[in-house]
């Protein structure tokens, strides 16, 4: 078929879309990937849900009779295309990226089913596996236009053989070809597109226990937005809600029995956090009443200390602990917060202690620059950058399972290096005052 025929004969078209979504149910459906491929199958998941919310979004799902779509006809039915002929032929798949589907080895004919099953021989099952819903699938393959074999669930396969690597390769040929078509959205439509992603995906972060899914989820969104903001935002939450269920999982004093959702349990070893000796911290100056500044076997850190009564003091030490372990990691763009070393036990309560980023000039609190009478005011886009980041950290550390309780412009630091302009300090603000935080959960206090 010449180029100009085939251009002809290609139409956006609801059986393109539905030819798309049984595509992506017989690949990520498949059984016998193995471990390794489990993050790939994570992103082809997050690739047709994002292929769905693009669909609804131009009006094609469910399909519209007005000849609206013409405005974005051809750029768009030619991607469509090109992704249908790479998710729905077997052929296909074994020609250009080695990866051959089989029948499974039992000789069975069975359908996959409409409600995803998660099995012990899946290892790759991901917390997204019902992110695009079976009645979802089950609405778009029954509204296609030829309601015959083509476009009814596919028959399960199963693997011969996945190379890693020609996976990945088929992955990201299929996220170029779906970021094509949002590329076609107009900014709002992007917008309200990337926004519904975006919510979907931090319900089944803020509903998933399972360490490992949310680990392959965090690994996939950092490959795969080309939204830093998303990026960034999402995968801050994986990785925090991941590390709050190895913290507060405890079985013992060296393992942790971590819940999957294959139904399985995962013994992983046990981070403690690291009890500082209190003799060490020294040249102790408080800000506020509850967060100063001390040197630790010289270096500068930033001190928030905890004060509780002493018939508490048992029982809150292992929400100290875990805090602790939640805050170790490295700041990211959406979760600013100073990484945290340790903590003293005192008289009082405990003291948590922070390490300053370095080749900073000494942090000061947003109350403190909004007081100053002298100087340049940050313009409105500054201020709205600065409370967007904020609202990220808050958001990240939410969704992680804990709450804040206590966010006030006293506890945002503003840092910045020491040549760059004081104003400049407005765009890394670095949330601390976690002296009233908890997890978020009914039987806390």
């Amino acid at each position: 078929m010449d180029p100009g025929t085939a251009l002809a004969v290609v139409s956006l078209s609801f059986d393109l879309l539905a030819s798309c979504v049984r595509g992506f149910t017989l690949i990520s459906d498949a059984r016998n990937i193995g471990k390794d491929a489990a993050i790939e199958r994570t992103k082809l998941m997050l690739q047709e849900h994002r292929l769905i919310e693009w669909a609804k979004v131009i009006g094609l799902n469910p399909p519209r009779d007005d000849g609206s779509l013409e405005i974005h006809k051809h750029p768009a039915a030619i991607i469509l295309f090109q992704l249908e002929q790479l998710l729905s032929s077997t052929d296909a798949l074994k020609n250009r990226y080695k990866l051959e589907l089989v029948s499974p080895p039992n000789g069975s004919d069975d359908l996959v089913p409409s409600e995803p099953a998660i099995v012990s021989d899946n290892p790759a099952s991901s917390i997204l596996s019902h992110i695009v819903s079976s009645e979802i699938r089950q609405g778009i393959l029954k509204r296609a236009s030829t309601l015959n074999t083509a476009n009814r669930f596919p028959r399960r396969l199963y693997w011969d053989a996945v190379d890693k690597k020609k996976y990945a390769e088929l992955v990201q040929d299929v996220t170029g070809l779906v970021d094509g078509l949002w590329s076609l959205l107009d900014i709002p439509h992007r917008i309200q597109t990337s926004r519904a992603v975006n919510q979907t995906l931090q319900l089944a972060i803020q509903t998933s226990e399972d360490i490992k899914g949310l680990q392959y989820l965090q690994k996939s969104l950092q490959d795969s937005f080309t939204d830093a903001g998303v990026k960034n935002s999402l995968a801050a939450s994986a990785g925090l809600k991941a590390q709050h269920i190895l913290l507060t999982s405890h079985s013992g004093d060296t393992q942790q029995q971590a819940h999957s959702d294959d139904g399985t349990s995962r013994v992983l070893p046990a981070e403690l956090p690291s009890v500082l000796d209190p003799s060490q911290l020294s040249s102790i100056h408080m800000m506020i009443s509850t967060i100063g500044s001390s040197l630790y076997q010289g270096d500068t850190m930033l001190i928030e200390e905890k004060r509780v009564q002493p018939r508490m003091k048992a029982k809150l030490k292992p929400r100290v602990e875990a805090l602790v372990g939640l805050l170790s990691q490295s700041p990211t763009p959406s979760f600013l917060t100073f990484p945290c070393l340790g903590y003293t036990e005192e008289q009082g309560g405990f003291r948590l202690v922070f390490c300053f980023p370095s080749g900073t000039e000494k942090p000061l609190s947003l109350l403190n620059v909004l007081s100053k009478s002298s100087g340049p005011l940050p313009d409105v886009g500054m201020r709205l950058r600065l409370a967007a980041q904020v609202c990220q950290t808050l958001l990240s550390f939410h969704t992680a399972g804990w709450l804040h309780k206590d966010m006030r412009s006293e506890n945002i630091l503003l840092v910045s290096p020491t040549s760059s302009p004081s104003i400049d300090r407005l765009s890394r603000p670095y949330l601390c005052g976690f002296s009233f935080a908890r997890q978020g959960s009914p039987t806390e206090i």
